[in-house]
């Protein structure tokens, strides 16, 4: 599945969301967003910035879906867009 990202991200994904370098939409579609202000090299793996609008890979239930308001919340007070 080309362009989806797993939920449950590496440790350098998890550091990047939560420094608001990049969040995912709150629009039901669960892509990720990278800030403009993003710079990384990246020599030995892919880039983050390739990451841009891909898709989540999200569970099989709903109930364990990302919250959409826990999106909203850090698309407007951690992101750095």
């Amino acid at each position: 599945m080309r362009g989806f990202i797993p939920l449950f991200f590496g440790k350098n994904y998890h550091w990047a969301f939560d420094k608001g370098l990049f969040t995912i939409s709150d629009d039901y579609d669960y892509k990720i967003i990278i800030s403009n202000n993003f710079q990384e090299e990246s020599p030995n793996s892919k880039p983050m910035k390739e990451c841009n609008d891909n898709q989540l890979w999200l569970p099989s239930e709903k109930k364990y879906f990302p919250r959409i308001e826990a999106l909203k919340w850090h698309r407007q007070n951690v992101f750095i867009s």
